[in-house]
């Protein structure tokens, strides 16, 4: 890393198709100052492990594919999905359209799916909390958190 001058660097991207190089590579490259590191992890079962040596951003190729099917598979206009392998949980942001269940009942009374938890909106450029007052409007952006596999049983209230 030295002779790649890359204590000069801003950040440190490492897609090597070796798991554990590109974890002792952003180590080195934290050793070095470098705040900011992302490797990328073939093998999940070395998720934890890198999580708890904070070397950085993880990125997961096949986690990659699947959230970008899983997002083609749902109905509603969904313009991102992350899963969270070992919380077997997913965020998703969901666009609000005209007509959509979420949009006819404040959010107590719409009787979502026990595993999902709508956890801001952005309207008109401005962020909002959501609590059970909260009356979805079409044009916003949801942010939900779904534990399950709960996220296809939300995306019908959009």
């Amino acid at each position: 890393l030295q002779d790649e001058n890359i204590p000069n660097s801003e950040a440190f991207i490492a897609l090597t198709g070796s798991s554990e190089a590109n974890i002792l590579s952003c180590l080195a490259a934290k050793r070095m100052n470098i705040h900011k590191t992302i490797a990328m992890l073939d093998n999940l079962s070395f998720v934890s492990m890198a999580e708890s040596l904070d070397i950085g951003t993880l990125i997961n190729k096949q986690n990659i594919a699947a959230s970008y099917i899983y997002q083609m598979m749902l109905k509603a206009d969904v313009t991102n999905v992350k899963s969270l392998v070992v919380a077997n949980a997913d965020v998703a942001e969901f666009k609000v359209k005209e007509g959509t269940k979420i949009t006819h009942r404040q959010i107590k009374d719409l009787r979502l799916p026990e595993g999902a938890t709508l956890g801001g909106l952005v309207r008109n450029g401005q962020g909002l909390l959501i609590n059970g007052n909260t009356q979805i409007q079409a044009g916003d952006r949801v942010v939900t958190f779904c534990i399950g596999n709960d996220l296809r049983n939300l995306s019908s209230f959009f």
